[in-house]
């Protein structure tokens, strides 16, 4: 494990009813330590349950104790429903519902804030406690010494001969 909260939520669970919710801290452990920098500010809890087929039930739970031991600061965006761009973010939910509507600078038209479409993210504010080891178990399709050229893809199967980018 590489993150301190979420080994003591592993302990907590593994000793408690929560078993189930083992397997899903474990898999986020490593799914954080794969993302990029930049995606540790950006978390998405849809996205981990989608990647990792994990039920959605129980990824809320995790996420909602690992925000409670401040491994996680939750924060809200809204996107344009046309362009998709983010117009709208805030600390809290109910300030972007009472803002009611964002300015899209990029159409130059205001647009209406649907709570029903306010995204909820996590800024993660904690650091591992080690560096990622690859090994063959935990290793992903691409490392960062492999080339991401055509001949590369195509020699892992990605892109055929027809296939242009």
């Amino acid at each position: 494990m590489y993150f301190k909260t979420l080994t003591s939520l592993q302990t907590k669970y593994t000793n408690g009813p929560d078993k189930i919710l083992d397997s899903v801290v474990q898999d986020l452990d490593l799914w954080i330590m794969r993302l990029t920098p930049r995606a540790t500010h950006f978390i998405n809890p849809l996205q981990f349950a989608s990647m990792t087929n994990a039920q959605w039930e129980l990824v809320l739970r995790v996420f909602d104790d690992a925000t409670g031991e401040n491994m996680f600061k939750p924060f809200y965006l809204y996107r344009d429903p046309f362009t998709n761009a983010i117009i709208a973010d805030g600390e809290s939910k109910k300030a972007l519902i009472e803002q009611k509507t964002a300015f899209n600078e990029s159409t130059l038209k205001e647009v209406t804030i649907n709570p029903d479409f306010i995204e909820t993210m996590f800024d993660l504010q904690e650091r591992p406690i080690e560096k990622l080891k690859f090994t063959k178990s935990n290793d992903s399709f691409f490392n960062s010494a492999t080339p991401l050229s055509v001949a590369s893809l195509k020699s892992k199967g990605v892109v055929s001969d027809y296939e242009h980018f």
